[in-house]
């Protein structure tokens, strides 16, 4: 059972890791591994940047933030530098359903400001950070684990499904903030179940 978690670990942190490094790389390079990483990704996740946060650079400092922010939709410059899509984007950002994993533009412009989108939108970046850092801690705070009632399953994934189906008949489009925090607490949930599980083949 070690061994087996500790190769579950290992694959959350290498799929964190490549997922914050994918901006920073396709910023100030090696943009090939850059590329590569946004294509790897793509089965993983529609990429739709107004769903997604990006890594910003204006020349001095960085910082991170939703790649389309709200009621500045115009003022956005997107385009495709890497992804290899049927349908490219280079100009300003408009909002539609449609280009919901269709558009898979990486980089977005505000002025001097030069953002890069991660390869993953923020609900799903929620999932993998709470995956991982719960997982860590699991060992060390739940001694005789015991595979929980499928009620505290559905209760955990419950935020997500609500946000993620209203989204999707188009009640509501939801902020960022949002997704985060929805994937979290999807994401630790995963996590609980999937220790506990991998407790009980042991």
């Amino acid at each position: 059972m070690r061994k087996l978690y500790l190769a579950y670990l290992i694959a959350l942190a290498a799929v964190v890791a490549t997922i914050g490094i994918t901006p920073v790389l396709a910023l100030h390079g090696p943009k090939d591994v850059a590329g590569t990483l946004y294509n790897a990704y793509v089965p993983t996740c529609h990429q739709w940047i107004y769903r997604s946060s990006c890594v910003f650079f204006d020349g001095s400092s960085h910082r991170i933030g939703d790649c389309i922010e709200r009621g500045k939709e115009g003022q956005a410059m997107i385009a495709t530098d890497f992804t290899n899509a049927d349908r490219r984007w280079d100009g300003a950002f408009t909002y539609s359903r449609d280009q919901i994993g269709a558009n898979r533009a990486e980089r977005v412009q505000y002025g001097n400001e030069i953002g890069y989108k991660f390869p993953n939108d923020t609900r799903n970046i929620g999932i993998y950070i709470a995956m991982l850092l719960a997982g860590i801690a699991l060992p060390y705070k739940w001694k005789k684990p015991e595979v929980p009632r499928f009620a505290y399953f559905a209760l955990g994934i419950a935020p997500l499904a609500i946000d993620a189906t209203g989204q999707m008949l188009g009640f509501w489009e939801s902020t960022n903030i949002v997704r985060f925090i929805t994937g979290i607490i999807a994401g630790a949930t995963l996590s609980i179940f999937i220790y506990a599980m991998l407790h009980e083949k042991k």
